[in-house]
């Protein structure tokens, strides 16, 4: 399928294309074959930080509420 032919598609349909997409790489695959070993190690680091409390979490809606504000600044 072009890049055309699915930029025009409706958004749910585009959700769903994403998800088969992602079911298809994921079939039969290990974690390991999926998730890089940078992106491992940067996770790791960050649950042992959480565990140690020298690292805060935040609560998805606080989470999104920072994202927009770094956004907005760089929009500036």
């Amino acid at each position: 399928m072009q890049t055309a032919k699915l930029i025009n598609l409706p958004l749910p349909e585009r959700m769903h294309a994403m998800e088969l997409l992602w079911n298809s790489l994921t079939q039969g695959a290990q974690a390991q074959d999926v998730v890089p070993d940078w992106h491992k190690k940067i996770v790791l680091a960050r649950v042992k930080d959480l565990r140690a409390g020298t690292d805060a979490s935040a609560s998805l809606d606080q989470a999104k509420k920072n994202i927009q504000k770094r956004i907005k600044a760089a929009q500036r």
